[in-house]
């Protein structure tokens, strides 16, 4: 079965916390072979054990939300937001890699975002981009979601 995996325009990606049963699915995403091709990670690899243990503080961290999104009843991505201070968050994502490059992203981040407006009242949003050069292709797609750039300095900074 050969679905077109490319987001199709009006879908509403649907979003909700993770649970339990999303650690393997987030190890799996994390260490695929296509992810290492197409990203520089900056993170040494965790075993399997390791990451369960820091799943499993995430899960219990009152001042994470950690989001899913799903697309045709498979997960696709996820969102966590890091509350740092008063109504500042921290946001980190990245999808299962098969996604990548088929404009998930923003709908995934859209999403992500509406659904943390409803259940917090976040002030500012905070992302930082590490890039070895600025991608206007990046840069662009958080401007499209009401960021603000901030800066360059191998990282890209923006907040909403």
């Amino acid at each position: 079965m050969n679905k077109n995996l490319d987001y199709k325009a009006g879908e509403i990606m649907l979003i909700r916390e993770a649970t339990w049963d999303d650690r393997r699915a987030l190890w799996e995403w994390y260490h695929d072979s296509l992810r290492y091709k197409t990203f520089r990670s900056r993170q040494p690899d965790k075993e399997y054990e390791q990451h369960t243990i820091w799943f499993n503080q995430l899960m219990k961290n009152p001042d994470i939300v950690l989001c899913i999104g799903i697309d045709d009843n498979l997960r696709v991505g996820c969102v966590r937001f890091d509350h740092e201070q008063e109504d500042v968050y921290h946001l980190n994502f990245f999808l299962k890699p098969l996604y990548c490059g088929r404009e998930y992203s923003i709908h995934l981040l859209r999403e992500a975002i509406n659904y943390l407006n409803r259940i917090q009242t976040p002030k500012k949003i905070v992302v930082d981009v590490q890039l070895d050069s600025p991608d206007v292709a990046i840069q662009r797609m958080f401007e499209i979601l009401g960021f603000s750039f901030v800066n360059y300095r191998g990282e890209l900074n923006l907040e909403v």
